[in-house]
């Protein structure tokens, strides 16, 4: 592209110029960072905020025909690059960009470079602290598959199945989970459910019965699995705080949990349940 240059305004200083491929750049990598910016917005970003700067003030003085110029070949470069990279979904906040703007020969070019990269690194930022708490939670659960029988036992699921947050693509690209959230017990902790242990005298570890109160929900947990102590955790709450069978000590002892019912398009559902405490206990 030639260097054609982009009048800026006949009160800038003579050298406060811009070239066409330097307005290109800047803005590609405001759409890239803003993909639903209009013309008119990304014109304001950069004569409104981007001029905030001492360096830039001379942005000011762009004009929106500046931008119209390049906005055609700016759009399409920045949608291509998109889907290459997809983790610059927002601009950042205010403060978090102006440090970076600072930094570099003070050229649009480099404006244009830090602008992508203070966006990029927001991004980052904002996904580690959300990846962060997203296992904090995670730890709190124990997954289980649904409908496992109790003469077969299931691995426990992939941590990519279960979204608390989000109805994203989960298993694969034909595998979608939904959270639902629906309690039959009219407590917004979750769906409540009841775990039997078995009586036993000979020191195995036996499956656990898991069901709901109207038996929409049920499977049995397998000490054996991949979730390291999750079975023991469960069985723990149950024998130090739950309450006998149906018959007796001899029935077994049971307790109640809240759960998390990942819910996918292909195979068994994902059930996640919450082991911080116990459900009261109920009649069922």
């Amino acid at each position: 592209m030639s260097e054609e240059k982009v009048a800026v305004g006949a009160e800038a200083a003579a050298a406060a110029v811009v070239t066409k491929e330097e307005m290109l750049d800047l803005v590609r990598a405001i759409k890239f960072a803003k993909p639903d910016a209009s013309m008119r917005e990304v014109h304001r970003e950069i004569t409104e905020r981007l001029s905030k700067n001492e360096s830039f003030e001379f942005l000011k003085t762009i004009q929106l025909n500046d931008v119209k110029k390049v906005w055609k070949k700016a759009v399409t470069e920045s949608a291509a690059k998109r889907k290459d990279d997809q983790n610059a979904d927002v601009l950042p906040k205010d403060n978090d960009v102006w440090k970076l703007y600072t930094v570099g020969d003070g050229s649009v070019k480099t404006l244009a470079e830090s602008y992508s990269q203070a966006t990029a690194k927001a991004v980052a930022e904002e996904e580690q602290q959300e990846s962060l708490q997203a296992a904090a939670l995670m730890e709190n659960y124990v997954h289980v598959f649904l409908d496992v029988p109790a003469n077969l036992s299931g691995q426990r699921p992939h941590q990519a199945l279960i979204n608390f947050n989000e109805n994203k693509s989960s298993d694969g690209k034909d595998k979608k989970t939904k959270v639902d959230n629906s309690n039959a017990a009219g407590n917004d902790k979750g769906t409540m459910v009841k775990i039997q242990v078995a009586a036993s005298g000979d020191g195995m570890k036996h499956p656990m019965l898991l069901y709901s109160q109207d038996r929409s929900m049920k499977t049995f947990i397998h000490p054996e699995g991949d979730d390291g102590d999750g079975y023991d955790r469960i069985r723990t709450w149950i024998v130090s705080g739950g309450s006998d069978g149906a018959l007796g000590a001899a029935g077994g002892t049971k307790a109640y949990f809240y759960t998390r019912v990942s819910k996918r398009k292909h195979g068994a559902d994902v059930l996640s349940i919450d082991t911080r405490e116990l459900a009261p206990p109920q009649s069922w």
